[in-house]
């Protein structure tokens, strides 16, 4: 019998190119980094470009270190809870500390694709979201502010089923038409702004001398808190926002002024007085 484990987060960047345009100072480009502990029944690996279909076999010793392999070099396959990041359901995503060198190559990649979009000719401006399909990953690569980039890399939702073959191991197929690009861009925007609504827009503070530091305390003080609960937000089993926010897309939006604000107020006053009988 199979099951369906949902997408879950594998990581999530705010980076700025222009901060970092030399080979040295790179890393000045990152504003925001955190990757989420591996997800139930993926078998994590540095490199993500294998078959959609793999079997996983349980193993009872050994940890993956920051390359996805044990001590003795070999790739890890464990589903323990003790290794793979399962977690008890309501309890946070565990943060999985990563490398420099991983985080700018992961960051590299978004810098990899805008530069070769804009080679034909499309400008950036132009095209604010990128997206890369991966065997195992879906990666979002999102101009949110002029020069301000956000990467979001997501691990596919999986399907599992007992390996017939082999005792105690696991046939695991990766979904991913499960995923709607449209709907992830949605959802994404729509975290954005909220981050921009609270602490307002990265850019104009990045242009101000030495807030830099300061714009890396916001968003770690927003999305170091936000990002633990994205799993269960795309849960399709506990409402799938990501659904509900593609659907909201077309909703037009206006400009509200001090009068319909005034009006507002005395809306949400009434609905407070209402009674359902």
């Amino acid at each position: 019998m199979a099951t369906i484990y949902p997408a879950a987060l594998s990581h999530f960047a705010v980076f700025c190119p222009s901060l970092g345009p030399d080979e040295h100072n790179t890393h000045e480009q990152l504003l925001f980094y955190a990757a989420a502990a591996v997800p139930a029944f993926y078998p994590y690996s540095a490199n993500d470009y294998f078959a959609r279909n793999v079997h996983l076999r349980r193993r009872s010793s050994g940890g993956p270190n920051e390359t996805g392999q044990t001590k003795s070099g070999r790739p890890h396959r464990s589903t323990g809870p003790s290794h793979s990041g399962v977690r008890a359901e309501g309890a946070q995503v565990r943060e999985r500390v990563v490398s420099l060198d991983t985080k700018l190559r992961e960051i590299g990649l978004g810098s990899a694709l805008i530069a070769f979009a804009a080679t034909f000719g499309q400008p950036v401006a132009s095209k604010k979201f990128h997206t890369v399909h991966s065997e195992k990953r879906r990666t979002l690569i999102y101009e949110a502010e002029p020069g301000i980039f956000v990467q979001l890399s997501i691990v596919l939702p999986r399907r599992v089923r007992p390996y017939a073959k082999e005792k105690d191991a696991y046939s695991i197929e990766f979904l991913d038409t499960e995923l709607s690009d449209q709907a992830l861009r949605a959802w994404l925007r729509h975290e954005y702004e909220a981050y921009r609504l609270v602490f307002g827009p990265v850019a104009r503070d990045l242009k101000r001398s030495g807030l830099r530091q300061r714009v890396k305390r916001q968003l770690e003080a927003f999305f170091g808190r936000t990002m633990w609960q994205w799993d269960q937000r795309w849960d399709p089993q506990k409402g799938n926002e990501l659904d509900l926010l593609f659907a909201l897309e077309p909703v037009p939006v206006v400009p509200v002024g001090p009068i319909s604000l005034g009006g507002f107020d005395e809306f949400w006053r009434d609905l407070g007085l209402l009674r359902v009988g």
